[in-house]
């Protein structure tokens, strides 16, 4: 547990370099064989219609038309025991992990259940490979706020897991769900 009097040093917005690849592997029926189906690769996101989100999170690993050879923006997905490696690197004691891929959700607006189908994927995957609450290692869970269920269901899910300590709704790109 954490000791209110010491001081610590918190990273409260980490974003985590998932693996679109390694994500899928935790999706539900149609979404898995989708993905294994598709010439989607561990980003996940580009700019083209056939991509799981359609949509752009910048000329990072989106490839877009700039190319920034010069670039040391991470063109790959992270590895979990990397985290605690850059945590002891920038001294840090806690870190909050988000998805790097889920920042693209914002922007997206399907009629399927693409994005509940990621976001729960990503909550069973943080779990079983990323976070580790005895390294502080903890995670937000990403709620889906177009569908109440869903945001539900993740809620539930992560209500007893010690190793996520809250939720966070992405709209990047996208209005508020409450408007501006």
């Amino acid at each position: 547990m954490i000791d209110a009097a010491e001081e610590r040093v918190v990273d409260c917005d980490w974003h985590y370099q998932d693996s679109f690849k390694e994500v899928a592997e935790y999706m539900p029926e149609p979404w898995n064989t989708k993905y294994k189906n598709s010439n989607w690769d561990d980003a996940g996101v580009k700019q083209n219609l056939s991509s799981f989100f359609p949509t752009s999170t910048g000329d990072r690993q989106n490839y877009g038309k700039v190319l920034r050879e010069h670039s040391n923006y991470p063109d790959e997905p992270e590895e979990p025991e990397r985290v605690r490696e850059g945590m002891d690197f920038l001294d840090i004691d806690i870190s909050l992990q988000i998805s790097h891929l889920i920042l693209a959700m914002g922007g997206v607006n399907a009629d399927d259940e693409r994005i509940q189908a990621f976001t729960e994927a990503y909550v069973e995957y943080m779990l079983a490979e990323v976070l580790d609450p005895d390294d502080g290692v903890y995670g937000l869970a990403p709620v889906p706020y177009g569908d109440i269920d869903a945001s539900l269901r993740i809620l539930d899910r992560v209500e007893d897991e010690e190793a996520f300590v809250g939720a966070c709704f992405v709209t990047a790109g996208a209005s508020p769900p409450l408007g501006n």
